[in-house]
């Protein structure tokens, strides 16, 4: 649904003999970072030392 019309499967099981021979999973080579989404950054106060367990 990102890629512009190309279907990918979900899930590929690919075999050791199939990884030997070459073959590859099929992905989007250029496609954009749906799949993680970046945490904002806290920042922590330097004036107070953390505790300690």
């Amino acid at each position: 649904e990102h890629f512009k019309g190309n279907q990918y499967p979900r899930m590929q099981v690919l075999t050791i003999r199939e990884l030997l021979e070459g073959k590859e999973a099929q992905y989007p080579r250029m496609a954009p970072s749906v799949t993680f989404k970046r945490a904002q950054r806290r920042r922590r106060s330097l004036d107070k030392q953390q505790r300690l367990v």
